[in-house]
């Protein structure tokens, strides 16, 4: 529990610092494998440090993927609150939603089928799940 809090403290204070998100989402990606870590990351603030990686970062094309990846294993194991953190923009919040974001991340990197397969990966499980990507 203390290595989680120091990445979640970490990728907060550090928002806009690719490295640092890349690094503290493969941590979070890593712990989503283990089902007995998956209720700690089901709380809010650390789905939302995904979250805010993608909209602070979202022009660097590794922490979107990233994001997505440990987003798309999270769908699995806790659907609502996911769903719920990656829907939620404060009315004031000029920053991409997270939707848009990954789609036009993935126009823009259209000859990167890895990349691209992966943040599809997330699309497909909240489609399913009953959010439509096709509106975003």
């Amino acid at each position: 529990e203390g290595c989680l809090d120091l990445v979640v403290s970490g990728m907060t204070a550090h928002t806009e610092d690719g490295m640092v998100q890349l690094h503290g989402l493969g941590y979070l990606r890593a712990l989503s494998y283990d089902p007995a870590s998956c209720k700690k990351l089901s709380k809010g603030p650390i789905l939302m440090c995904a979250v805010d990686a993608i909209r602070n970062n979202h022009k660097k094309l590794s922490v979107c993927v990233e994001a997505s990846m440990f987003l798309q294993n999270m769908t699995v194991v806790s659907q609502s609150s996911t769903v719920k953190c990656i829907l939620k923009q404060a009315k004031n919040d000029e920053r991409p939603k997270v939707l848009p974001a990954l789609i036009a991340m993935t126009k823009s990197n259209s000859t990167d089928t890895s990349s691209t397969v992966n943040i599809f990966g997330l699309l497909i499980n909240l489609q399913e799940l009953g959010v439509c990507c096709a509106e975003q």
